[in-house]
């Protein structure tokens, strides 16, 4: 969607390269603007690190195969369900230390923060994990947060989002 920031990921081959890492990035997800990023990763030259996957309904399996979940965010961005997902998988986690991403993941306790827009910081967070890997406990942390506060309510949003039905508060 609009909310997201493909082009700050997409950067972040190049610093991981000159650091000796080798990235293969998924982007997951329709988004709004196929063409724009196709034509970003073809002037990036990274068209052999960075995937569009476009829509996936594999979303789980495609978690099961990732070594970290980036959520490459902008200000506005709301509560992610992927970023959910992504906790409840036990997937590490990098993502935008934006208003949601940095409630969710309780200001960096459960995920490595990066600063919106900052693809050196971003792929210096990536090293960082592609080297030391996550503290055991971080990901046994957040898959706990995201099944006990997210789950069920999480899932009926998700729902509603998906039927593009309303939810009341009663």
């Amino acid at each position: 969607g609009v909310h997201k920031d493909q082009p700050t990921l997409s950067r972040a081959p190049a610093p991981a390269r000159q650091a000796g890492l080798t990235l293969e990035i998924w982007l997951v997800g329709e988004g709004s603007r196929p063409a724009e990023y196709e034509r970003l990763i073809a002037e990036l030259d990274v068209g052999d690190s960075v995937k569009l996957l476009g829509m996936r309904r594999d979303v789980a399996e495609c978690l099961g195969q990732m070594d970290a979940f980036v959520f490459s965010a902008k200000p506005d961005e709301g509560l992610g369900v992927a970023l959910i997902e992504a906790m409840a998988a036990s997937v590490p986690i990098i993502a935008t230390d934006v208003g949601a991403c940095r409630e969710v993941l309780q200001d960096g306790v459960l995920g490595l923060l990066v600063p919106q827009g900052d693809a050196a910081a971003m792929a210096a967070a990536i090293i960082k994990l592609a080297q030391g890997g996550p503290p055991p406990d971080r990901l046994d942390r957040a898959r706990h947060r995201a099944q006990n506060t997210f789950s069920i309510e999480q899932m009926a949003r998700a729902y509603a989002e998906a039927l593009n039905l309303t939810l009341r508060a009663d």
